[in-house]
């Protein structure tokens, strides 16, 4: 089956290159999968039959159901690199992987190779000692060798050499046990740091939003609501994490486009497809856990919230003007969220406020988008429903919520309700102008292209947004006494 092919005028030690992980940044069969479950979800009951006929039969049937679905298995630079520098040598280069023949060969016919190259065939699974053939057809130490994995550990361990590329830290250190004198090409963080870096921690601090109704009602002095509140923040801090995952599952093709969301962790390859998934469904559990310790009404909010995130992922973030109104309800919710963990009824002048500042604040983020794409000279945002006609459009949406959300405040202040929780209103007048100036500036920033594509971060770095904090809050004291 693995027989000796011609190599032609080539000579020098041959260069073995595994896919998965090493020469691919992700591995094809989880992207297959993927790929599957996204877009022909029907296919699930077959997957599962076909897992009974074995890996690699598994593997070679998604590849063939999915494979063409998707685009070209995205390559590592470094691998590519090296390949490409072995062929100027004119070393034989060979790919070995346990991804399905066909793969193998179209990745062969990607980098101009022409040496014998090996994949998985529905009954053969090429992974871990079945790639040692390669001892009987080079001789121990007669070819040098690139693996990410421990599956790749027997085939170093014969090897003259090679690298080890894009392992953790374990895998290095065995891999280079094994073989001492490996290159280490690109290596991975710990599974802890990756998955840190994917749960976008500093995404935590929208959840600041469920302390909103335990200060707009005035009940700050009770150690009770705060422990319930404190609790609710960590519940949904786990779930938008969980969240984050999977959305970046479902935009792994266009992330690894974009000129910063190439760096995320699982369009890197730096996260592993399973290792997301197995991290989103145990932060998903642990959100649901902490949700239900605090009351039923609090985790209903929380379902809710994942609910619509699901379906925002999947479908509404690629509708115009449905995006829009999904991502002002997801921090809406949260308001609502923070009144049910402590049993005070959300006034609805502000959820008034809030649904319009953060529908203009979702503009923002979608307008500096589309500011980038024009610099960039393209006219369609992957994934998105928008392109750089509208932009305008957005800008007049954006603006239009975010005066509107001061005119909801300034009615507030002249309302009777504002009597019942303020001693001296009058002083909540000034509000206004600060409030409008911050919705003038953010507006100003982002058509100048200057506004980073998140402005919850804009806003954790802007001094002028913490200055305008501190006299809002100043004000509100002022107002209370």
């Amino acid at each position: 089956m693995y027989s000796a092919g011609k190599i032609g005028t080539m000579s020098g030690r041959p260069l073995v290159v595994d896919l998965d992980g090493t020469l691919f940044l992700g591995d094809s069969a989880w992207e297959n999968l993927r790929i599957l479950l996204l877009r022909k979800p029907l296919k699930i009951p077959e997957v599962l039959v076909r897992s009974l006929q074995g890996r690699a039969a598994l593997k070679c049937w998604l590849h063939a159901t999915a494979g063409h679905e998707g685009e070209a298995p995205a390559m590592r630079a470094e691998v590519v690199k090296a390949v490409q520098v072995a062929k100027s040598k004119r070393r034989p280069v060979h790919l070995l992987s346990g991804a399905p023949q066909s793969l193998v060969d179209d990745t062969a016919r990607r980098l101009d190779l022409r040496a014998k190259n090996w994949g998985s065939q529905p009954g053969v699974n090429l992974t871990y000692a079945k790639k040692l053939f390669l001892v009987k057809r080079f001789g121990q130490g007669g070819y040098d060798y690139f693996g990410d994995s421990n599956a790749d550990l027997p085939v170093f361990a014969y090897s003259d050499g090679g690298a080890v590329v894009a392992a953790r830290p374990l895998i290095v250190r065995r891999a280079l046990q094994a073989n001492p004198r490996l290159r280490v090409v690109a290596p991975l963080p710990s599974f802890a740091a990756s998955a840190l870096k994917g749960l976008r921690a500093h995404q935590w601090i929208k959840n600041i939003l469920l302390l909103v109704p335990l200060f707009s009602a005035h009940e700050w002095n009770q150690s009770g609501k705060w422990l319930a509140v404190l609790v609710g923040m960590a519940s949904f801090s786990f779930l938008s994490s969980a969240v984050y995952l999977l959305n970046d599952l479902h935009d792994l093709e266009v992330d690894r486009k974009h000129p910063h969301k190439k760096s995320r962790p699982l369009a890197s390859g730096e996260l592993k497809i399973p290792e997301a998934l197995a991290l989103s469904a145990f932060l998903i559990v642990a959100a649901l856990g902490l949700a239900w310790a605090i009351g039923s009404s609090f985790f209903s909010y929380v379902a809710i919230y994942l609910v619509m995130a699901s379906l925002y992922s999947s479908w509404a973030k690629s509708k115009a003007g449905l995006d829009l109104i999904g991502l002002a309800s997801f921090y809406t919710l949260r308001i609502l969220a923070g009144g049910a963990a402590t049993n005070i009824v959300c006034s609805p002048w502000l959820l008034g406020y809030a649904i319009f500042l953060f529908l203009s604040l979702a503009c923002v983020k979608r307008a500096s988008e589309l500011h980038r794409l024009r610099g960039e000279k393209k006219h369609w945002a992957g994934g998105r429903g928008y392109g750089i006609s509208d932009l305008e459009a957005l800008a007049g949406i954006g603006i239009s919520s975010g005066v509107v959300s001061v005119l909801v405040a300034a009615l507030y202040v002249n309302s009777t309700d504002v009597r019942i929780l303020y001693a001296q209103p009058e002083f909540l007048w000034l509000l206004c102008p600060i409030l409008f100036y911050w919705v003038i500036r953010v507006w100003l920033k982002t058509l100048r292209g200057d506004m980073p594509e998140d402005p919850v971060l804009f806003a954790l770095k802007d001094r002028g947004s913490w200055i305008l904090l501190f006299l809002t809050i100043a004000i509100g004291m002022a107002a209370s006494r």
